[in-house]
């Protein structure tokens, strides 16, 4: 087996060096094992599971590796959390807003507004409770993206909520403050080509993620704003029968389970205006937390009575399309399961109304900073320590540069105490063509490293320097990594002698005759 000395660096900036770890790392990864089992295990295995295809995936299909990545989603193959994060190294290599470097990265703005966001949110300086701002944050997002169904081609996510006056409605009573507060950012960042309608979304995001418990979901900019108003009566009401409800929200793709996640929101909101006599009164005990409170308290008639119910919340607790999975949500391991359910139905509702799903680009940090970082002096340390290691003449490090997606889980394979890095080349005259082709051709495999091969965490991605690393065959530039964690050495074994594994070696074997796909070396 050859081992290689490999810096990896994915496009979220994340410098890693290899060291050694206990066995106290052994209860974690069996933990996140049953959670990925548990998550492939669930899938979209109900027909009141939500599965169909929005905007123009649904007109065009999914023609850019962004428009893949959703649509995996939507359909419940993909990971709607993000577990990348810019970190303290990005934050403090971040270019100057305003800056070329900043204008280059579509995400450099971003990252500002963000930061500027979660400021807004957070209740204390702690972070333990998220505020008012947030829950109404959470709301905005809903209420904007949510006057959109079936046969409309406006509405939904489009900035109407702020840019078409849509304040003034009954149903929007309460988001006058947050709507402001969304006018102060545009007002200060659309200089920068920010859109009201990706604010609008961005703040719901990083308000759930601000909320202790709440999920990172996975974020996306490029929205195209409308002053145009929205079609009224398209949002729900609390008194309303929940089969109507139900209806409501399918119209607007989101089937029952996908809905009874979505309400799961209440868990941090505080009703003002349902019925003014309680006013401020939570939907749960816990209102600064993102927990699954709610759903257990709602079903419970001795919950604290500062506790307001909303009529709609206690018919979708019983109604039967909608109890088993209110109870699953409720009872054992049901945050993570929320969580997960509730990050992609989020993104299936950013999205509704939105046409140019295809086009958009998703929040993360970009490469630039990473470079500059390498020419910075504060490089100099780490390439002294690499250097302690290894010896840098007759072995030195090979760098490089990978945008690992749509999979998110590059952090846990790379700490697992196993890892395995393999390294695919394509030919130099290999187009888009192709390279979309191995997508679709490799995509697949994670998913079936994770669940049959035991791994506790997988990515994959495409370089992204500029030129190949030395070494290459003739020919060919390193192009694509796939880097694999597992608990032991054994789990990695017994998975390549699984029929499945051996479904996957055909696989790429009819890859490198369709495509000159080669696997250039693989090290454990």
């Amino acid at each position: 087996m050859k081992f290689s000395t490999v810096v990896y660096s994915s496009v979220a900036i994340i410098s890693v060096a290899a060291s050694p770890h206990g066995s106290e790392y052994g209860k974690a990864w069996g933990e996140k094992l049953s959670q990925l089992q548990e998550r492939a295990a669930r899938g979209i295995d109900s027909p009141e599971d939500s599965f169909e295809l929005i905007g123009d995936l649904e007109t065009d299909g999914a023609t850019t590796s962004v428009g893949k990545q959703i649509k995996r989603i939507l359909i419940g193959e993909g990971d709607p959390q993000s577990r990348e994060t810019y970190g303290l190294l990005g934050s403090l290599l971040l270019p100057s807003l305003g800056s070329s470097a900043c204008a280059r990265d579509t995400c450099c703005v971003w990252k500002y507004i963000a930061d500027e966001m979660k400021a807004t949110f957070q209740a204390n300086i702690l972070g333990t409770q998220c505020n008012k701002f947030a829950r109404l944050a959470i709301r905005a997002g809903f209420h904007d993206a949510g006057t959109w169904e079936k046969g409309l081609d406006f509405g939904g996510a489009d900035g109407s909520l702020v840019l078409a006056g849509e304040e003034g409605r009954d149903e929007n009573n309460g988001l006058q403050e947050i709507i402001e507060v969304h006018r102060q950012w545009f007002n200060k960042y659309k200089q920068y080509g920010v859109s009201v309608a990706d604010l609008i979304q961005m703040g719901a995001n990083v308000a759930t993620v601000v909320c202790p418990l709440g999920p990172r979901i996975r974020s996306y900019v490029g929205r195209i704003d409308s002053s145009k108003p929205s079609k009224d009566g398209l949002l729900p009401n609390v008194f309303a029968p929940a089969d109507d409800l139900i209806a409501l929200f399918e119209r607007k793709t989101i089937r029952p389970h996908g809905l009874t996640a979505l309400v799961g929101a209440h868990t941090t909101s505080a009703q003002r205006f349902v019925d003014r006599s309680r006013a401020l009164d939570p939907q749960d005990s816990t209102p600064g937390v993102w927990d699954v409170k709610f759903y257990g308290e709602t079903l419970n008639p001795n919950a604290p009575a500062f506790i307001f119910k909303f009529p709609s919340d206690i018919k979708f607790s019983t109604h039967p399309r909608m109890a088993d999975e209110w109870q699953k949500f409720a009872g054992r391991g049901g945050q993570d399961h929320w969580n997960d359910d509730f990050a992609k139905e989020y993104i299936r509702l950013s999205l509704l109304g939105v046409f140019n799903i295809n086009q958009l680009t998703e929040f993360w940090e970009k490469i630039d900073s990473h470079i500059a970082f390498t020419k910075n002096e504060g490089y100099a340390p780490f390439k002294s320590a690499v250097g302690e290691v290894f010896d840098m003449q007759a072995s030195p490090p090979l760098i490089m540069h990978t945008r690992f997606s749509p999979t998110s889980n590059l952090v846990t394979a790379l700490e697992a105490p196993v890892t395995e890095i393999a390294f695919f080349s394509l030919p130099t005259t290999a187009g888009e063509d192709v390279r979309t082709a191995v997508d679709d051709t490799l995509g697949p495999v994670t998913e079936a490293v994770e669940t049959i091969g035991k791994s506790l965490g997988s990515a994959m991605g495409w370089l992204v320097d500029d030129a190949p690393p030395p070494g290459n065959k003739a020919g060919d530039s390193i192009a694509f990594h796939g880097v694999f964690g597992y608990a032991t050495i054994e789990d990695h074994m017994e998975w390549r002698k699984t029929p499945r594994h051996a479904e996957i070696v055909k696989l790429m074997e009819e890859s490198e005759q369709k495509y000159g796909l080669r696997g250039t070396d693989s090290s454990t």
